[in-house]
């Protein structure tokens, strides 16, 4: 939903091409009362998950950014350099 915001605000200044959207989706469909994102990826706080769907999501979340700044990293790279 937000990229589509993006890509009309940049359409109407003339920037369209210029848009890169790199995103990650982790499903926090669970988060305990009181849990803020800081505390629930903390490494100490495992224990603080309210189910083990939710576990998931927090397990995944690190990988899931890791992944989005390593492709951003290639792809901001490559066009820096002018290859693309």
């Amino acid at each position: 939903m937000e990229d589509l915001a993006a890509a009309r605000a940049a359409e109407s200044f003339g920037l369209l091409d210029r848009l890169i959207i790199l995103r990650t989706a982790v499903d926090m469909a669970v988060f305990p009362a009181g849990m803020t994102p800081e505390i629930l990826w903390d490494p100490e706080t495992d224990d603080h998950v309210a189910s083990e769907e939710g576990l998931e999501s927090v397990d995944i979340f690190e990988t899931a950014m890791r992944n989005c700044f390593a492709a951003g990293r290639v792809l901001i790279d490559t066009v820096l350099a002018g290859d693309l």
